[in-house]
Order: structure tokens, then sequence, then C-alpha cells
């Protein structure tokens, strides 16, 4: 906590009461409606928050279209195929601190609620050629040791499709496909945990 510095010795004192000035007025129409301008603005930013989360993130109940994403395995993802089950999508690069913290998380918990129909992916988004970036990858889950970590590798079809432009990024997909949770930065284990249990059990 930073203290505020002292007044100097010689610094002038305000006076207790100012005189009231004659062309002082209360205030009149055009500042009441600055005002409401004010508020007006304030209720559609909340409206907006409350139906888009915050610019970055994909509307909630959104279905996006038929996306495909490109495992680094070599094989593919369709997310229409994935229907029926919970799909969290965790946006992420080497070079983004928090998105290393939360890998190891997002292995533990999907590995975890795997029987509940939950399956976690981890979305690279690394800008590098397709050979760099996997070989980068690659040394990362080893460095790591989340060799079983499902991973995609996206040039930015994905990331565009759900509005994302910070990271980390987490979108987590309801059974029926749709948007149920998006979240941006990083997670703590119980959270990530409780949230994909509850998009889990909505879905019977």
């Amino acid at each position: 906590m930073i203290d505020r510095p002292s007044r100097p010795n010689d610094a002038m004192e305000a006076p207790e009461t100012l005189p009231e000035s004659p062309h002082r007025q209360k205030p009149n129409w055009r500042s009441r409606a600055l005002l409401l301008a004010f508020v007006a603005v304030a209720a559609v930013l909340l409206v907006r928050i409350a139906t888009r989360g915050v610019d970055g993130l994909p509307s909630i109940g959104g279905e996006p279209r038929e996306l495909r994403l490109s495992m680094l395995d070599g094989s593919t993802l369709a997310l229409e195929e994935a229907r029926g089950k919970v799909v969290a999508l965790d946006f992420w690069a080497t070079w983004c601190p928090p998105c290393v913290e939360s890998m190891p998380i997002l292995d533990k918990v999907g590995r975890e609620l795997e029987a509940k129909g939950v399956v976690t992916v981890a979305v690279n988004r690394d800008d590098l050629e397709p050979e760099r970036r996997a070989a980068l990858v690659r040394r990362f889950l080893d460095r790591h040791d989340l060799a079983g970590l499902k991973v995609a590798l996206d040039d930015g079809v994905a990331a565009g499709a759900f509005s994302v432009r910070a990271l980390p990024t987490l979108v987590v997909l309801g059974r029926d496909g749709r948007v149920a949770a998006a979240h941006l930065g990083s997670m703590p284990e119980d959270e990530l945990r409780d949230l994909l249990t509850r998009v889990a059990d909505q879905g019977g």
C-alpha cells in the first residue's frame, strides 16, 4: 500500500467554507441528460457482458459451424461427431505463462471426468510453420509429463469460430454441441472440475 505524501508545511490550507458564488447555478437539464446517457450506456454494457461475457468470448448457447480439429497425433476431431459428450477446448500457446500453468490442470481434470463423457482438448495457437510447431508442442508435452493430453493444432479457424482473441481461453461445449460456458484466463483446478461436472450433469 502506498501512503499518500504529507502536505508541505508551507502549503495553503483550503478554507473550511467557501463563499457562495453569485454565478453558481444548480445542475441544469444538460447535466441530467448526460447522466441519463451514461446510465443508459452502462446498462447496455451490462447486458452485453451478461450475454457475451467479455470481448473475445463466444455467446453462451451459440452453436459453431461444422468444425474439424487437426490433432497433434495426425487424427482429426470433428466436433459434430462429439455430440453427446462435453468438450472442453482450452486455447493456449507455449509462450503464455498462464497457459503453461493450465495444461497440467486440464490434463488431470480431463482424466478424472472422462468416465462422465468429458473430452478435454488443448488447442494450440503457437504461430509457427506446421512441422516446427508440432515439434515444439511435443517437446513441451514431454518436458511437462503431459504425453496423454489431447492437443489440436489450430491455424486460426477454431479460434475464429469461437471469437477467441486472448490466451488462455476455455470454451466448453455441452452435450448438444452448443457453448455451455466460456472463461478468459487461467482457472484453478477445483473451479475447472466444478464447471465441467456441472455441464456434464446438465446433459444427463
